[in-house]
């Protein structure tokens, strides 16, 4: 990303989402009639590799590779405890699953090397409570189910933990 991506990257989260789905260019003019439209980004595939639940569903909690966010790593709560938006939270890969980590990545992709099932939800249902935010290094490929307002940490872990049923397995095509 470069040019026109990268300065609406910085400035404005819907036109650099654009920028990274493609569905504007770098090389594409400022568009003088209408704001970016949301729904491409409500539209946006986000992917995460879970552990499980006994039923399947990606295991809710605060560990590595569950369902919530590691206290201290993904999210830092202020003294209050307290969390909002463009703080972090919990790690996902937006579009595409091949773009996860390769210790995270299926073996069925190209230099994948985990077992672990991943999962996939629009974004669009992530609820009120919750966000997509590109990753500011290689938002392409990393971003943050993050708090869309300020809140309590544990009302952020349970909107995170209410979305359990709108994760979908993800599988390969054939």
């Amino acid at each position: 990303m470069f040019g026109r991506c990268r300065r609406a990257r910085d400035a404005n989260a819907i036109v650099g989402l654009q920028c990274i789905l493609g569905l504007v260019s770098a090389a594409s003019p400022p568009s003088q009639s209408s704001p970016p439209s949301a729904p491409a980004a409500a539209d946006l595939r986000l992917f995460r590799t879970f552990v499980t639940d006994d039923k399947n569903r990606p295991k809710i909690g605060n560990q590595d590779l569950m369902l919530g966010a590691r206290v201290g790593i993904d999210i830092k709560p202020d003294r209050d405890g307290m969390v909002g938006p463009g703080k972090g939270g919990m790690s996902v890969t937006p579009n595409d699953p091949a773009g996860l980590p390769p210790h995270l990545r299926p073996t069925s992709l190209t230099g994948g090397q985990s077992t672990l099932p991943v999962f996939s939800i629009a974004a669009s249902k992530l609820g009120e409570s919750l966000r997509f935010q590109a990753a500011k290094r290689h938002p392409e490929r990393h971003g943050f189910v993050e708090p869309s307002m300020a809140m309590k940490l544990e009302a952020y872990q349970d909107a995170l933990g209410a979305t359990a049923l709108d994760w979908a397995p993800w599988e390969a095509a054939a």
